[in-house]
């Protein structure tokens, strides 16, 4: 009978070594998971208007009649806003601190001032933005883009 001597040499070493940090390292690189959000705290930030600030550090500018809004009704999960001379509407999801937004639509209705129209209705074109509230203020970051907005009562 022959005796078989395991032999556990320096590529073999190697191999369980790399094999080992390779495991490790995927367990630890873990995509970010989405933490739950009740629907307790979706209506408490998103059940109330708000209005544009700025978008990348420019100020969105508006008179009093053509305040531009939006809002996600908690309920149904629909994004509904005001762009200053359309309204705008679509289904929204929020899920730890992503907002989605997909299906977006407006009206049509010609206007002298079309710039925060078009500058809004690109922003929230069908797409996942990281958000965060602090201080009555909502962020909402997609790709490059940063938008500011505000609390807003007086809606139309």
């Amino acid at each position: 009978m022959k005796k078989y001597r395991h032999f556990i040499g320096p590529v073999s070493v190697t191999i369980i070594l790399v094999a080992v940090a390779i495991m490790m390292a995927s367990a630890s690189c873990k995509s970010r998971q989405k933490l739950a959000i009740s629907p307790e705290k979706i209506r408490e930030v998103f059940a109330t208007p708000f209005t544009p600030v700025s978008l990348n550090g420019n100020m969105i500018v508006a008179d009093q009649e053509s305040l531009p809004w939006m809002e996600i009704e908690p309920d149904s999960m629909r994004m509904v806003g005001f762009t200053g001379c359309n309204r705008f509407f679509g289904s929204a999801r929020v899920s730890g601190d992503s907002l989605f937004t997909d299906h977006l639509g407006a009206t049509k209705m010609a206007s002298k001032n079309m710039e925060n129209e078009q500058i809004l209705l690109t922003f929230f074109s069908n797409q996942e933005m990281a958000w965060s509230f602090n201080d009555g203020q909502l962020q909402l970051v997609a790709g490059n883009d940063t938008l500011f907005l505000k609390r807003h009562t007086n809606i139309e």
